[in-house]
């Protein structure tokens, strides 16, 4: 019996699915974990922004995604086309997105008297908007 088995395909949906489930975990934390844990949400959070700096303002697990689809993609060149959304329904990525929103301001809110907490936010909108406007650029450019 020959089985012709393609490993990048493979390889592909398992880095897939852990994209999704980081963005699971994202989205759901608040109805999860107690607010105890709240700071090391915040550091994950400000890490995962700061983190897209370094590579050219793109998630290092869709640039994963990209090369196992594209060999011969250049880091940067994408930085807004995330592959395993092409997984879930627009539906669901705008819930999704909600939910990390309100997250966010959950943990604000309950943390008002943590000021590790609210300098964390700080520093998460302001890269935030920074990675937002440089992708822009970069989307831009190739218009």
């Amino acid at each position: 019996m020959n089985v012709n088995i393609n490993y990048r395909i493979i390889l592909l949906y398992i880095v897939m699915f852990i994209h999704i489930l980081n963005e699971l975990f994202l989205s759901t934390y608040i109805f999860i974990f107690k607010k105890k844990y709240d700071i090391y949400y915040m550091i994950f959070v400000f890490i995962i922004i700061l983190h897209w700096m370094f590579f050219k303002y793109e998630c290092t697990l869709s640039y994963i995604e990209k090369k196992l689809i594209n060999s011969d993609y250049k880091l940067g060149t994408l930085p807004f086309v995330h592959p395993y959304r092409s997984l879930l329904s627009i539906y669901i990525l705008y819930t999704l997105k909600t939910l990390k929103t309100i997250n966010i301001i959950v943990i604000v809110l309950r943390n008002l008297d943590n000021i590790f907490i609210i300098f964390t936010f700080i520093l998460v909108i302001i890269f935030g908007i920074y990675n937002y406007i440089e992708k822009s650029k970069i989307k831009n450019n190739d218009s």
